[in-house]
């Protein structure tokens, strides 16, 4: 199983939903068309069915993803929780930008967003306290309006059609949402 086959089979998938991006699946045999091998290249050596291969995708970027955000939730004594996001999470998400504009662009895409909410939810309540100035939410509303704020925020950026670099985004991040919401850290029993 070679490594570029991987790759030549992930990315004949993503400029399938790229020509297609109402479609929610692709056959095996479009997918091996499209990679210019055999369709049994895809399920002897790589994977067992198409939904794998999103799968395969989302796992890679939501392992990175979490493996930053950890990153954050340990360097938490040094920054602030927002500079830590834009200083671990940006250039990761900028460096699968091209994925992430067809995963947020097309049909395919769909379930690895609800699950990407799904995993920002849970580290927000894990690690942050939130408020916004002078307007009061119940916890659960205001954590469910930052997540999907902050969703939307770097899909709108990593979706144009040249995105601006990390550091240019982040000061202009920063500015938006450090003037709404007051951030800081849980502290954790054991601190």
């Amino acid at each position: 199983m070679t490594k570029g086959t991987r790759e030549n089979i992930i990315n004949a998938f993503f400029r399938l939903a790229s020509k297609y991006p109402k479609r929610t699946n692709f056959s095996f045999s479009e997918i091996a068309e499209e990679a210019c091998i055999s369709r049994q290249t895809i399920y002897k050596n790589h994977f067992n069915n198409p939904d794998e291969i999103v799968s395969s995708i989302c796992y890679e970027i939501n392992k990175k993803i979490m493996e930053a955000l950890e990153i954050c939730s340990k360097n938490h004594l040094n920054m602030q929780p927002l500079d830590n996001i834009c200083t671990y999470l940006f250039p990761l998400l900028f460096h699968y930008r091209i994925w992430l504009n067809v995963l947020y662009s097309t049909a395919s895409g769909a379930v690895w967003r609800m699950a990407l909410k799904k995993q920002y939810l849970s580290w927000v309540n894990d690690n942050l306290e939130l408020q916004l100035f002078n307007i009061k939410f119940p916890k659960e509303m205001l954590t469910d309006i930052f997540v999907n704020s902050i969703l939307a925020t770097i899909e709108t950026w990593i979706t144009q059609p040249i995105p601006e670099s990390p550091d240019i985004f982040t000061k202009k991040f920063l500015l938006m949402y450090q003037t709404q919401f007051q951030i800081t850290y849980k502290k954790k029993r054991n601190q």
